[in-house]
């Protein structure tokens, strides 16, 4: 296993509430993303303002607008990675 994808699902598997990477290879950090849901056994869903919530979780609702995402988010019931693409 990759070393950076290792290290990712040490830091879910270690309870972190959020994980931050700042990188300029979005690419490579969403594939490490990826490989390290699946290897945790985890939903993963993908956000970006374009276009909104998608993913492999049940969604009631389009979810583009950033405070609705949030509010999402917080009430989530379940485990699962959510992969926020130009958060900032």
């Amino acid at each position: 296993m990759n070393s950076s994808i290792h290290e990712l699902k040490t830091l879910i598997h270690s309870f972190h509430s959020l994980i931050c990477i700042e990188t300029p290879e979005e690419q490579r950090a969403q594939s490490v993303v990826v490989e390290a849901a699946k290897a945790s056994k985890l939903p993963l869903a993908e956000w970006s303002a374009v276009s909104g919530l998608k993913g492999n979780i049940a969604l009631g609702a389009d979810l583009r607008d950033l405070d609705s995402l949030l509010e999402f988010i917080g009430s989530y019931q379940n485990e699962a990675i959510f992969l926020l693409k130009d958060f900032g």
